[in-house]
């Protein structure tokens, strides 16, 4: 998150976009694991 901030190129809205980006990807493969684990122990 510093790091997004000292970049003087990048706008908020655009690292707020980036950041729900990753979070949304991060979100779908946890889910995916989960789904995952739950067919396997089923």
């Amino acid at each position: 998150m510093k790091l997004m901030k000292n970049n003087s190129d990048m706008t908020y809205r655009e690292t707020h976009k980036l950041t729900n980006k990753i979070y949304g990807y991060e979100t779908f493969f946890i889910n995916k694991l989960k789904n995952g684990d739950d067919n396997n122990v089923g």
